[in-house]
């Protein structure tokens, strides 16, 4: 059994709008009237907050599950809120940005906490007299309460109200750890900082442990003492050419015949530029340490590329020196070089782990000052701080949705279980886009098209004509798409491409373009005269295409004569040809006798018509006429009064339960030609190239007449 619907109020009141009844929603009893109302006898059910041109505080507050769609259990569940909390519902009527305390509830929980607030934000402003909190006001407190130090979702930036070392060691954690976002715009700490630096700071000291002699000269980690930093770097300065020598050292030692393909080769020998100092610098950059050797040792005091001389030499200072002790002929040998590196293998693994430590930059001392308890309970506690800002935040958000509810909940009942604003001219629908001046006319409704091929297919079955317009915002901001549908007068000059000025609902104006157009009858007179319109075409193509034939005949001819102006058929060849006086005469004869033609073809016709009469040739044009018009007249009305609204609107994601029919009326609310000012003067009144062709027509016909008698 269907649920019976909900007994009417007595004061309940309808009024139809494109074909379909809205409730009206004047008053806080009209949303009592919501609540009981069948949701099949809402205009809506299910919107897109994207869609609506509201406060973005209020939708957000209206969209309880947070899923971009306001559906409508969320709509009663916000008005049955806003009932229960005021006890006064006049702000509600007067949609006033003002909340009066004394209409608050007094029974309600949320109500008492809105009122302990507004009371508090009163006395910080000075007005502890009042009774009425404006919305300017609270969000005025609520910006101060975002703006200090400790934000709601413990995160602590840097002030000048803080300590000296509480400050620098906020921007210190930041600046190695990244911190958090303040509702601000900057960058704080919060609690999972505080934890992240404990556990780096710890580790990274740990690492700082591990380098270090304390009583012993060397260690694993530092094999040459305090000497390992100075040693390491002199062999990584070094380290990629001595691999590259011995590699080729011991390539030449398996076959001597390599060497010369090791050499520096005649074509770069000769591409190089030797009167250019950095050329040469750059040539002997490339090349190996020294000439390769069999016996795979450097003499460091031999032949060595010069380039490389300098750090060869601090390598045998800093690191072969205290490593091997003096050698002969201060020989490195390939051997050499690999213990060398085992020797500092240890070093190196220790140097990557610190390298992985993101607390380093501020050095060990830093580390450990800020790892001090004294400092890090200073900053815990101001952590601990952000419970405090967020219970602060939470009432006044829930001040302030009371104030967004009773000022809105009228207008967005309008523009959801009803659409008045709609079919008013002198109001905007809220997911309405602005209006388009093109060809002449303005086109006053739109709608936002996000996915312009999504909302086509949709929008199709409206049986509008609808523009899809591209409005390009100033730079920086990315185009979008509107949907206009054009609802009278004809197509004109209403084409892809086709260029505009779009004014948004700010007041700006923006340019605009035509991108995608679908083709529907946009009025009668339109529809009646298409057959024409398309016949005109027909006939148009067809003279067209045989003039087009009859030219390229002619072309075709007059080729063939002027490629052989001399040739001539045999048989045209034994026939005199004519004089040229006969020739012309021939011509002006069989003129005259085309033009006696035509005059008696006329003339024949005149007295046709005389015959017939004009009563029954009236009678026959109407009857054609009639015949012809009478389908396409009829098929255009049912297409037009079939057009509907809502098909557009579901396009972009609404779920609509009406159908949103559009009167010829109306339809010229959507798209009209503005009028000229009053008084404005014209210097060609409209009437008289009309008049001028027919009385030309009327002459002809007396003259045609005159003629048959």
């Amino acid at each position: 059994m269907p649920r019976p619907l909900p007994r009417p109020d007595p004061a309940t009141a309808f009024d139809s709008y494109g074909r379909s009844h809205h409730l009206r929603i004047t008053s806080a009893q009209d949303l009592k009237q919501v609540l009981a109302l069948d949701e099949a006898l809402w205009v809506a059910t299910g919107a897109p907050v994207a869609s609506l041109n509201f406060d973005a505080t209020f939708l957000k507050a209206m969209d309880v599950d947070r899923n971009g769609r306001l559906m409508c259990y969320e709509v009663k569940c916000a008005i049955r809120w806003l009932l229960n909390v005021l006890e006064g519902t006049g702000g509600i009527g007067d949609e006033s940005t003002t909340l009066t305390l004394s209409h608050l509830n007094a029974n309600h929980p949320d109500a008492t906490t809105i009122r302990t607030t507004a009371l508090k934000i009163l006395a910080e402003l000075g007005k502890s007299e009042s009774d009425k909190l404006a919305l300017a006001d609270l969000r005025r407190i609520k910006t101060q309460v975002a703006a200090t130090p400790v934000s709601e979702a413990g995160v602590v930036v840097e002030s000048a109200e803080q300590p000296k070392p509480v400050q620098t060691a906020i921007h210190d954690l930041v600046a190695v750890l990244g911190g958090a976002p303040h509702p601000t715009g900057k960058w704080g700490i919060d609690a999972n900082t505080l934890k992240a630096f404990g556990e780096k700071g710890t580790a990274f000291l740990a690492w700082v442990a591990e380098g270090r002699l304390g009583r012993r000269k060397t260690t694993e980690i530092l094999p040459l003492g305090k000497a390992t930093a100075a040693a390491w770097d002199a062999m990584q300065a070094l380290r990629s050419k001595l691999d590259q020598y011995f590699a080729q050292c011991r390539a030449v030692a398996y076959d001597s015949r390599l060497s010369a393909h090791l050499a520096l080769s005649e074509p770069a020998m000769t591409a190089a530029d030797l009167d250019n100092p950095d050329a040469i610098q750059a040539l002997l950059a490339e090349q190996p340490l020294a000439p390769p050797s069999a016996s795979q040792s450097l003499a460091l005091a031999g032949p060595v590329n010069a380039t490389y001389a300098n750090a060869l030499t601090r390598l045998w200072e800093q690191a072969m020196l205290p490593a091997f002790g003096d050698t002969p002929d201060h020989e490195l040998t390939a051997t050499q070089w690999d213990e060398l590196k085992q020797l500092f293998a240890p070093y190196a693994r220790w140097l990557q782990r610190g390298a992985d430590h993101p607390v380093a930059p501020l050095g060990p001392d830093r580390v450990k000052e800020l790892l001090k308890p004294s400092l890090t309970t200073a900053l815990t506690q101001l952590v601990e701080l952000s419970a405090q800002t967020a219970m602060e935040m939470d009432q006044l958000r829930l001040t302030e949705k009371l104030i967004l509810f009773q000022a809105n909940m009228l207008d967005f009942a309008n523009n959801f279980v009803s659409f008045p604003q709609l079919y008013d001219p002198d109001q905007r629908a809220v997911f309405e886009q602005g209006s388009l001046v093109m060809d002449g006319r303005r086109f006053t409704f739109s709608v936002r098209a996000a996915k312009r091929a999504e909302h086509s297919k949709v929008a199709a079955g409206s049986n509008f004509f609808i523009l899809y317009v591209q409005i390009s915002p100033p730079a920086g901001q990315a185009p979008f798409d509107v949907a206009l549908p054009v609802t009278s007068g004809t197509k004109g000059n209403l084409c892809v491409g086709k260029r505009g000025v779009f004014t948004d609902i700010a007041g700006r104006q923006l340019d605009a373009q035509v991108v995608q157009i679908i083709e529907n009858p946009i009025s009668i007179l339109e529809a009646m005269l298409s057959p024409f319109v398309r016949f005109g075409k027909m006939l148009g193509g067809k003279i067209e295409s045989i003039t087009s034939a009859a030219e390229k005949q002619f072309d075709s001819k007059a080729a063939k004569v002027l490629e052989h102006p001399t040739a001539a058929p045999a048989a045209q060849a034994q026939v005199p040809a004519p004089p040229r006086g006969a020739l012309a005469g021939g011509l002006l004869m069989g003129g005259g006798v085309a033009v006696a033609a035509m005059g008696s073809a006329m003339v024949y016709t005149v007295k046709t018509i005389a015959n017939i009469g004009p009563a029954k040739i009236l009678i026959g044009v109407a009857g054609a006429f009639v015949a012809v018009l009478l389908p396409v007249a009829i098929l255009a009305i049912l297409k037009l009064r079939s057009r509907d609204l809502s098909a557009i609107l579901e396009a972009g994601g609404w779920a609509i339960n009406a159908r949103m029919r559009l009167s010829f009326r109306q339809g010229r609310l959507f798209t009209y030609a503005p009028h000229l000012p009053p008084g404005a003067a014209r210097q060609s009144p409209r009437w008289v190239l009309p008049a001028l062709g027919i009385a030309i027509v009327l002459e002809i016909v007396w003259l045609a007449l005159r003629l048959a008698a």
